[in-house]
């Protein structure tokens, strides 16, 4: 029994060991991360006085510690050592006293920083999704990956320069960056747009389908020569409006049509397509010398384009004449009017779940900002 006792006792050392001897220790710099993260849960992976075992930290996976960390006032310094958590998702370090962040683990989806005097960020690749980056000394962001869907920036005093903004952004908040004066092109804002107290004076281009705590007409697109020397994208920008009083001229109080379908086209060929955002704007870029052809995607539309005739217009770009900003086209409602239904919206529909759906319908024109069937009622039934 003895000699069982022994033999046991032995392997459990000799396991005790080989775990030490697998061990691979780093020397975290700063005592406030030591500190954090052994009153976190990770007190395992850590060695008196101060050395983190980057074998068990990339092992480590709690729900409490590695998926997410949230070390918001922690009095830390320096982050070097997050990077061996590699099942880390989410990082909050708001209220600290890093100049510097450190490459982050791959699986890091959700990085929160404000409060920081950051002077720059690591390398952003997916799946990061959401940034959170105010009160900082950052000068210019890096390349924001794909995968981004919420940006966050504000009240970064030196911040002067975004480099590139995703293709499908959720929500973009810009707010109280006094240095920022010039933005990228914006593809699409899905979700929110917030601009405030920041000296941008042009918009690169109207972006689709978002909405905006600021009215965009208010904006003008920055042209070649503009006093920022921001990158001008477009050269070619119209209005289509409901003309009301059937003047072919967009008046004040005639309302713009949004979400129509445009194309450029040069002899024939098409070139480019956008929609109009919610005040009826367009734009495209074009080059010089060229001759284009600007026109409206009259199908399924419930209103017919009036000016100019057949909904085409004809531009034509010159050393002299580079652009045009008057190319407008006008609509107005038929004698009858189209019912539609769109927009079905609902909250985590989950089978065998009770919810309520909202379900849009009417008026069709009510999809492109304006109205065609004016002191109409009755009801719509929906039927699954």
């Amino acid at each position: 029994m003895k000699k069982l006792l022994r033999f046991f006792l032995a392997l459990a050392l000799i396991l005790q060991l080989a775990g030490k001897l697998n061990a691979q220790y780093f020397a975290l710099p700063d005592s406030g991360l030591y500190n954090w993260l052994n009153t976190h849960g990770c007190s395992s992976c850590l060695s008196p006085p101060n050395f983190l075992d980057t074998v068990c930290a990339g092992n480590f996976s709690c729900s409490t510690c590695v998926l997410t960390m949230t070390m918001d006032n922690a009095n830390i310094h320096n982050l070097s050592g997050i990077q061996f958590f590699k099942n880390l998702a989410q990082l909050s370090c708001s209220v600290n006293h890093l100049t510097f962040i450190p490459p982050l683990p791959p699986l890091v989806e959700y990085l929160r920083c404000d409060n920081n005097p950051l002077d720059s960020l690591p390398p952003l690749s997916p799946p990061m999704s959401r940034l959170f980056c105010s009160f900082t000394h950052i000068k210019r962001l890096p390349s924001l990956p794909a995968s981004m869907n919420q940006l966050y920036i504000g009240y970064d005093s030196l911040l002067t320069d975004v480099d590139n903004l995703p293709r499908d952004l959720g929500d973009l908040l810009i707010t109280s960056d006094p240095s920022l004066t010039c933005l990228p092109y914006i593809h699409s804002i899905t979700g929110a747009f917030s601009l405030r107290h920041t000296p941008i004076g042009c918009f690169a281009n109207y972006p689709n389908n978002f909405s905006s705590d600021v009215p965009l007409h208010s904006i003008p697109l920055c042209w070649v020569y503009n006093p920022n020397n921001c990158y001008a994208y477009t050269n070619l920008t119209g209005t289509f409006y409901k003309d009301d009083n059937h003047n072919c001229t967009m008046d004040s109080g005639e309302n713009g049509l949004g979400n129509c379908k445009m194309m450029l086209k040069q002899n024939g060929s098409l070139l480019q397509i956008c929609y109009t955002n919610a005040q009826g704007v367009y734009a495209f870029s074009g080059s010089t010398p060229n001759s284009y052809q600007v026109e409206v995607d009259t199908s399924n539309l419930p209103f017919s384009v009036t000016c100019p005739v057949g909904g085409v217009d004809s531009v034509t770009l010159s050393t002299q004449h580079p652009y045009d900003t008057l190319l407008n086209f006008a609509a107005e409602c038929g004698s009858s009017f189209d019912l539609a239904g769109y927009n079905l919206m609902a909250y985590r529909l989950r089978a065998g779940v009770v919810n309520d759906v909202l379900f849009r319908a009417g008026d069709m024109a009510n999809f492109f900002n304006t109205i065609c069937a004016s002191g109409i009622s009755g009801q719509v039934q929906l039927i699954f």
